[in-house]
């Protein structure tokens, strides 16, 4: 995949291995002390997919490792993190925590790190970790601008993306400028969701990428005044609402809402943040097989979706096994094949002997350009705006 600088932009148990550089007796340590322990995972529970999914790895890391695993369903990762400030500050600070493990990036991540409630780096001793492309992947590097140092495992690769029914276009806008014009030419057929929804606000920061004058003052935190410098996006917006569904009067709440919109003809488009999406809808029989990705001309907000563990987990070294195995080949594989989730993965192929190759078949997915994720502060900044100025 290859990363966009933001002025070029503008401008089987075979998977389960161990690496030559991991000390094998620390990771012996880490199996012995995880069998028998009961890993609490707070990962969002909003998609059934998703959730037979970590039910599959469930069982798998049960079988393999003794390890009991739990899904702690959640609507918003922010509940997760909340438990574990409320934990910390009742002083639980080593141990006692409830939640061992959160399916998290960005803000949130953020937010841990700088309450420094995440414990020591872990990731360089998990033995799957040397599979992914630590060395170039900057979004593998950064979480939202915010160094991971160790501190959280990469499980998934997400990319900002939109899909359209080419049976009804044969192209969809490629800039903003594009977007509004074929919104006030199909007037009600274009949705997004409400920030703080991921996807709505992931929508807002690509417009804001497109339309400040200087998107690159994104990429540090954001200060006091920088809420000025969202008003060409606000302007944008206050243009754009008139055109969309229900004429900007109401917002869906979710990428879900989207899809269920489309497919009562409500509306021409889906946003999403998974570029497997289309192959996977197509696959599970949601969409037509004529869905297709738009491409931006800015290029695509990428990330990495991740894993991190609060430092006063209970059940570290389960976790830290579990963490293990959602990054070997066999459970990526089976998370990237479009008829089960279809997210891509986050391994680098040409690390992988044949054997491991093969379990992804064509499970691969084309990527847009990428540009990185603005740095974690401008999300409450830009949600807040949103809301004071559009929020009914």
């Amino acid at each position: 995949m290859r990363f966009l600088s933001l002025g070029a932009a503008i401008t089987a148990l075979s998977s389960i291995v161990s690496a030559e550089n991991t000390d094998n007796t620390v990771w012996d340590r880490v199996l012995l002390e995880a069998h028998g322990q009961t890993v609490y995972w707070n990962a969002w529970g909003g998609d059934d997919n998703i959730n037979d999914y970590i039910e599959w790895a469930r069982v798998q890391v049960a079988e393999i490792y003794g390890v009991k695993l739990h899904h702690v369903k959640l609507i918003d990762t922010a509940a997760a993190i909340q438990v574990v400030e409320m934990e910390f500050a009742a002083g639980k600070r080593e141990d006692g925590g409830s939640v061992d493990m959160i399916w998290i990036n960005g803000e949130n991540f953020a937010r841990l790190k700088r309450q420094d409630m995440l414990g020591q780096p872990f990731v360089e001793d998990l033995p799957n970790y040397s599979l992914t492309d630590f060395e170039s992947n900057l979004s593998i590097q950064q979480d939202f601008s915010e160094k991971t140092e160790g501190l959280e495992s990469p499980w998934g690769l997400a990319q900002f993306t939109i899909l359209f029914d080419t049976a009804r276009f044969q192209k969809f806008p490629t800039t903003a400028l594009e977007l509004l014009s074929w919104a006030e030419s199909n007037p009600g057929r274009f949705a997004y969701p409400s920030p703080p929804n991921f996807v709505g606000t992931t929508f807002i920061k690509q417009l804001a990428l497109e339309t400040m004058e200087d998107p690159s003052l994104l990429y540090s935190p954001a200060v006091e005044n920088s809420a000025i410098l969202l008003e060409p996006l606000w302007s944008y917006l206050e243009q754009l609402h008139p055109y969309l569904w229900r004429q900007g009067q109401a917002f869906p709440d979710s990428h879900i809402n989207l899809r269920d919109l489309f497919n009562r003809d409500e509306i021409d488009v889906i946003l999403t943040f998974n570029p497997g999406d289309a192959a996977a809808l197509v696959a599970q029989e949601i969409m037509p097989p004529s869905i297709a990705p738009a491409t931006f001309k800015l290029g695509h907000i990428t990330n990495t979706h991740f894993l991190a563990l609060p430092g006063n987990s209970e059940s570290r070294a389960g976790a830290m096994v579990v963490a293990n195995f959602l990054l070997s080949p066999a459970a990526q594989a089976r998370k990237a094949d479009p008829s089960i989730w279809g997210d891509t993965t986050v391994l680098d192929l040409s690390k992988l002997d044949a054997l491991d190759r093969n379990l992804f078949q064509t499970y691969t997915t084309a990527l847009g350009d990428a540009v990185l994720e603005p740095h974690a502060s401008w999300v409450p900044v830009l949600e807040a705006g949103w809301k004071s100025k559009f929020s009914q």
